[in-house]
């Protein structure tokens, strides 16, 4: 799963909170540049619910407007019970 937005106006980066409960499986979040250069801002290959939290950044980043982020989900699929509910 994907979802991309581009920014409105200038934002100073402080922290990233990914978010995806027991569906996560594999989460990254990338900066695309109007220049075309790429960052990636977090990657958390094998997602565990004890990892949804807020990740500071040592130092803020500025974003100019026009930048875009684009964040990819890959989730778990569950045959039978879900872990929530055991």
């Amino acid at each position: 799963m994907t979802d991309e937005f581009t920014l409105p106006v200038d934002v100073d980066v402080l922290a990233i909170y990914p978010h995806a409960h027991y569906l996560g499986k594999d989460l990254r979040a990338i900066a695309k540049f109007p220049d075309g250069r790429s960052e990636t801002l977090i990657h958390i290959p094998d997602w565990n619910l004890n990892w949804q939290a807020v990740y500071r950044y040592a130092q803020p980043f500025r974003f100019a407007e026009g930048h875009r982020d684009l964040d990819e989900f890959r989730l778990r699929q569950f045959r039978g019970q879900h872990p929530q509910s055991q």
